[in-house]
This record gives structure tokens, sequence and C-alpha cells, in this order.
């Protein structure tokens, strides 16, 4: 891999684990605001205890000015949208929201990726992760050949069952707009809560 990829660990909240989160090389952390969610929090740790890390709220659907809320309440550095959201309402939350807007697709092998050309110029990010019975959380992988397909100038993470034995795969990835991963329920201990040994081994694995 020519370059080191940014490190995102979603679904947190416990604030010790978040503490312990904060140590290791990861550059984003993700607070679920989406109620249907095993990983839900309503009261994310504040900025003291995130420390350096960029912070990201993760959203289904929700009423943008409820998302503006939150930013202002939790101090959030990214917005993760990850429903049905349409151009249009990324537009708009583009132009009220003083944060980076990251859009995420469920991807499997129906999946057209010319649909985001509309998006292209109003988000700051796409997400890439597998289409499952949730929005997100789901622990299961798409087919990674399918990223091939992506012909677009906008930046994306890679979700969706990555796992502590997805690391070689990971570095065999040569997609110039690949900037992130996004770890989830595979380096939990229960929901919400991380093995943050397993993710320090994974870091390790990673970035040698």
């Amino acid at each position: 891999m020519s370059r080191p990829l940014s490190i995102k660990v979603c679904g947190m909240r416990d604030t010790g684990n978040v503490q312990a989160l904060a140590a290791l090389d990861v550059r984003y952390i993700g607070f679920i605001f989406y109620p249907n969610s095993k990983r839900y929090t309503e009261n994310p740790p504040p900025r003291e205890i995130t420390g350096p890390l960029k912070r990201v709220g993760v959203f289904v659907d929700a009423n943008i000015r409820e998302i503006i809320r939150n930013i202002a309440t939790h101090d959030l550095d990214v917005l993760q949208i990850h429903g049905q959201e349409n151009p249009k309402y990324c537009f708009e939350l583009k132009q009220r929201a003083h944060a980076s807007i990251w859009k995420a697709f469920r991807v499997d092998e129906t999946f057209d990726f010319s649909q985001l050309e509309a998006f292209e110029d109003v988000v700051d990010a796409f997400l890439f992760d597998a289409k499952g019975a949730q929005p997100g959380g789901n622990g299961i992988r798409f087919d990674w050949s399918l990223l091939d397909q992506y012909q677009g100038t906008t930046p994306f993470l890679l979700s969706g069952g990555i796992e502590p034995a997805s690391v070689a795969s990971i570095r065999e990835l040569t997609h110039p707009r690949l900037i992130g991963v996004d770890l989830n329920s595979r380096f939990e201990l229960e929901p919400g809560l991380k093995d943050i040994q397993k993710l320090q081994n994974f870091i390790d694995e990673l970035y040698r």
C-alpha cells in the first residue's frame, strides 16, 4: 500500500472505551444517532475525552434541523448520512452544516455506481458498506472487486465486515480514491464496546 489509510472506529459510546481508543493511531470516531441501532447513543463523550479524534455523527434519514442541533450539541466534525438521502437533501445539508459530509451506500453485485455522479458536488466523501438488514453494522462484507466500477473523483472509505484477518486484503487494494477504512462490529466485545487490543493489533499490522 503506497500510503497509510485513515482509520475510523464507529459505534462508540462508553467513556472509558473512548478514552482508550483516543490513545491509538485512529483518525475518526463514530457516534451513532440512529435510535434503531444497537450502538445508538444520545450523549456521546465530549471533545475533552475524544481528544484529537475527528468526531463523526452517523444519521439515517434524519431531519436536517435535528442534525444541525446535534452538530452544535456534540461538536461534530463529520456527518455520515446512511439512509436514502438524495442529492437535494445532501445539498441543503452542505449549505447549512459547518461539517464535512459523507454519504454511505450499501453495495452488492447489483449496485449501480453511476448513481454517485449526482452526489459528487454535494458530499465530501462516500462510504461503501455492505448491503444488509440494517443500514450499517451488519458485520458482512461485499465483494471488494466491485470497487473497480467506481470511476468518480470523490474519495471514499471502505466499510462492512472488516475484521483483523482483512489486513492482507486491504493492503492489496490500489483504488486511487480509497482514503480510509471503517471498523465496527468485528472489533467488539459487545455492541458499542470495542476490543482495544484487537484494534491495536489491526493498526500495527496495517501500518507496518
